[in-house]
């Protein structure tokens, strides 16, 4: 009898980090004039949809390499997608404090792609396509480059840093 009850009551992490996510930005939904507290916005839903990318290239290189179930990859991947979804609408939701910055767009475009490829992990997963899965795990690889990216020129919008 307890295990329904267990069932029903299951936090999963992806999960928790959407609802954190969706916690700090519902405060900000309206528009941002600060830039500071946008930029700072904008660099954490990066860092969220980097975590989601990173759990599904893992997911999927796991199933690619039969170290996991696929009934089990597809709630993990699901449950990522999920959460990522609400990450993304979450953060489209908050206007930037200069309308002409291309801030937003820039973080959209990268989440929206990375939307799109763990999608087609997710398809892949199921469908039990292994070339598909190879295609979708370079996808996963090419976005969170691009994230990583983004997320230093966020860290540093000045370009002062050097290297």
């Amino acid at each position: 009898m307890a295990a329904p009850a267990a069932a029903a009551v299951r936090w999963t992490a992806p999960g928790v980090g959407a609802i954190a996510l969706a916690l700090l930005l519902c405060s900000c939904a309206a528009p941002r004039d600060d830039p500071e507290a946008y930029l700072g916005d904008s660099l954490s839903t990066v860092e969220t949809v980097a975590s989601y990318v990173a759990t599904a290239q893992l997911t999927a290189s796991a199933v690619r390499d039969g170290r996991v179930f696929v009934p089990s990859a597809n709630v993990v991947l699901s449950e990522t997608m999920q959460s990522l979804s609400d990450t993304v609408s979450t953060y489209g939701l908050v206007e930037p404090p200069d309308e002409r910055s291309p801030m937003r767009a820039q973080v959209l475009d990268v989440s929206r792609r990375a939307e799109d490829s763990v999608f087609s992990t997710l398809t892949a997963v199921r469908r039990g396509d292994t070339a598909a899965l190879d295609a979708s795990i370079d996808r996963l690889t090419a976005v969170d480059a691009d994230l990583s990216s983004l997320a230093t020129r966020l860290e540093d919008p000045s370009g002062r840093s050097g290297g």
